[in-house]
């Protein structure tokens, strides 16, 4: 689903760029950015706010450009 997104985001409405962001403690979410060709780019600093606390966690970034492999 990710990927047929990120096609339709390219290839219909002419996205330069796709980025996705979740929870450092998701590996879920990162296994399925990393198998719909999305690269890792890094980690930002107490960025997700932490629905119904006040925690903040790290998160990770994962970016795809029309001009990645795959598409």
């Amino acid at each position: 689903m990710v990927d047929a997104v990120t096609r339709w985001a390219f290839e219909s409405r002419g996205l330069m760029r796709v980025q996705l962001e979740h929870s450092v403690h998701n590996l879920a979410s990162c296994r399925v950015a990393e198998a719909a060709g999305f690269v890792y780019e890094g980690t930002t600093r107490s960025a997700y706010a932490v629905p119904g606390t006040t925690e903040r966690e790290d998160c990770h970034i994962h970016g795809r450009l029309p001009t990645d492999p795959g598409l």
